[in-house]
């Protein structure tokens, strides 16, 4: 990663914001996706909670037909209800973690994948694996389950499954690309934990490096927020872009967090 953000030039190896709040999380409006550029291929990292991914990949010239791979990190909403917008002539392969596609519930409102696995095998190629993915050969993999060897950063989880029982977000997932300068981590909400994440990765890439972080880490309140600047900080990981699910600091306070994302944003690898 070069460091270069909005770049006046193209080369393929990005991540652009497609879609993200613009100020703060908003339980009702905040969507996220993001579109990865690499090796040739195009991949959609989750559809945001309206029309405005399909909208937005308009802006910036392309359709949901330029799109080589859909991903999914986890079953929220907010991540999720873009894609009944998404139509596709011809099937391409959508990614996700096994529980991805069942039904969540917050106060007695579906706040989880809008269609059937019915409908979406219609219209995509699925492919559920609690194992990691190899998406590009050598290049970019979709983690699958992350173990939760640490304390869950969350002590609350306030979401249901459909049987009642307390949603662990265990279908929270991430992709790794192998850059050359190191791992980029592609985080949705950082359900799962951002050490665990980080640890997980480390483990499948031969303790190779971690270069960048890129995504939402689920920092809602000023304790999350400390939490994960310690853990970042320990890490020494010299390129973290948060975009989703972080509240608005003083940025002085959280010198890491500075280079923090907006729709259309583009960082090049």
């Amino acid at each position: 990663m070069d460091n270069l953000i909005n770049a006046g030039f193209e080369k393929e190896g990005y991540v652009q914001v497609i879609n993200n709040e613009l100020n703060e999380f908003d339980n009702e409006n905040s969507g996220f996706s993001l579109l990865i550029n690499f090796e040739g291929k195009k991949i959609l990292f989750d559809f945001g909670i309206g029309r405005e991914v399909k909208e937005n990949l308009l802006k910036i010239g392309l359709t949901e037909e330029d799109i080589d791979f859909f991903v999914l990190s986890h079953g929220h909403i907010d991540h999720t209800q873009g894609i009944k917008y998404l139509t596709l002539n011809e099937k391409k392969k959508f990614i996700c973690h096994p529980r991805a596609l069942e039904g969540k519930f917050f106060e007695g409102r579906s706040i989880g994948f809008p269609l059937t696995k019915e409908y979406l095998e219609n219209h995509f190629e699925i492919i559920c694996s609690k194992e990691p993915y190899e998406i590009i050969k050598d290049k970019v993999f979709f983690l699958g389950e992350i173990p939760r060897e640490n304390l869950l950063n969350e002590k609350n989880f306030p979401g249901k499954l459909a049987d009642g029982s307390i949603d662990f977000c265990i279908d929270d997932s991430a992709i790794a690309l192998k850059t050359d300068k190191g791992i980029l981590l592609i985080v949705g909400c950082s359900h799962s934990g951002i050490d665990n994440i980080i640890n997980y990765s480390k483990g499948l890439f031969n303790n190779e490096k971690i270069y960048g972080i890129l995504g939402g880490m689920h920092m809602l309140n000023l304790d999350s927020l400390r939490k994960v600047s310690s853990i970042l900080e320990k890490e020494n990981i010299a390129n973290i872009f948060p975009t989703h699910c972080i509240i608005n600091e003083n940025k002085e306070s959280f010198p890491l967090f500075q280079k923090r994302l907006k729709t259309f944003d583009k960082v090049y690898f």
